[in-house]
């Protein structure tokens, strides 16, 4: 299952990958990821991977069925960054991972 959200980023500016998927909405209990060459924003908070990964611990047992990590990554950051994220997140225990895009200019 491919999912993705649209929502407006605060911290930073963050050039989104486009996609014509359906916008889920975020909920309320959701966690914001943001992702920019070597920095993070926790639900638009800068931290570290380690603080990153203590946030997530932290949060994952207050997480259900309906929650979900949305991570948004600038369409210029690596693959590997992303893949970072979405690790430390694994670690932390959390298995309900999104990626966020924003629709095509034209629509």
């Amino acid at each position: 299952m491919i999912t993705t959200t649209y929502n407006k980023l605060n911290g930073f500016q963050v050039a989104l990958p486009e996609a014509d998927a359906p916008a889920n909405s975020m909920a309320s209990d959701d966690i914001l990821i943001a992702v920019k060459d070597s920095n993070w924003l926790f639900n638009g908070e800068e931290v570290s991977a380690q603080e990153l990964q203590q946030r997530l611990t932290e949060n994952a047992p207050k997480m259900n069925e309906n929650n979900w990590v949305i991570i948004a990554a600038d369409g210029a950051v690596s693959y590997d960054k992303v893949m970072k994220t979405m690790e430390i997140a694994n670690l932390a225990g959390i298995n309900r991972i999104t990626l966020q895009a924003q629709k095509p200019q034209n629509q």
